[in-house]
């Protein structure tokens, strides 16, 4: 009696497995782009097992291509878990995502940028190139935004700004987290020659992102620059403000 019982479980384990095995990728991912507008591919690859997402895209910014395999313990967790590598013009690096009763979310993630290729940033800032590093982000989205983040952040994009004017600019470096639904990036550094720097970008789901940056300490050429950029005086220090929406563009 147990034998046969034993042949049945393993007939209904081969089946699911099979079925696991073969359901397409696109399923899976119709979910994931439901929880967050603006997210999008050009093509779902392969089965939940193991696929790929090609040509990933998040309003006018793409992102690059997303080679995606189960962790089928997370299964018994009563959530779809994922290895992800990402890899493209824009963007390289590795996480966990997984999708769960109504959330989606990234852990682990240390991704590297490339500055050049983002088109939120201003011309001038992208045209000096640099890069920007995002180390153990954990993240969870779900229909009011966000619920959870947590990491660091680095950039020398700045240092690179600044060499084109002959100053010192600092790296700025910071962390992530949430605030009334929107993800909040926060940046900061300082230089020696006083030049202070603080950015916040706050990044909403469905309501526009907002950045806003204030340097002190600028002089000379610097100055002249920041001026160029959009920025405006407010008791000596240089104020920056930008709001946008996932339709907008770099300015």
């Amino acid at each position: 009696m147990i034998g046969w019982a034993a042949r049945i479980l393993l007939v209904l384990l081969v089946a699911l497995v099979t079925m696991i095995m073969t359901v397409p990728m696109s399923v899976v991912a119709d979910r994931a782009q439901g929880q967050v507008p603006g997210l999008g591919w050009a093509q779902a690859q392969g089965t939940i097992w193991s696929g790929r997402l090609s040509n990933i895209a998040y309003g006018p910014q793409a992102v690059g291509d997303v080679n995606l395999k189960l962790r089928p313990a997370s299964l018994i967790q009563g959530r779809m878990s994922y290895y992800i590598s990402l890899d493209g013009p824009v963007a390289s690096g590795t996480s966990r995502a997984y999708v769960q009763r109504g959330v989606i979310g990234v852990a682990a993630l240390d991704v590297t940028a490339r500055l050049e290729q983002l088109v939120g940033l201003n011309a001038t800032v992208r045209n000096a190139g640099g890069i920007a590093r995002l180390s153990n982000v954990d993240v969870e989205l779900n229909e009011h935004g966000c619920r959870s983040a947590s990491g660091q952040l680095w950039t020398d994009s700045l240092v690179n700004l600044g060499q084109q004017y002959g100053e010192e600019l600092p790296e700025l470096a910071g962390g992530l987290g949430c605030d009334d639904g929107m993800l909040v990036l926060s940046l900061s550094g300082a230089e020696d020659n006083g030049i202070e720097v603080d950015i916040h970008l706050r990044v909403g789901v469905r309501e526009p992102s907002r950045l806003e940056a204030e340097i002190s300490g600028a002089s000379g050429e610097i100055a002249q620059a920041l001026n160029a950029l959009g920025f405006t005086v407010d008791n000596g220090r240089f104020v920056y403000v930008r709001e946008s929406s996932l339709a907008g563009s770099g300015g």
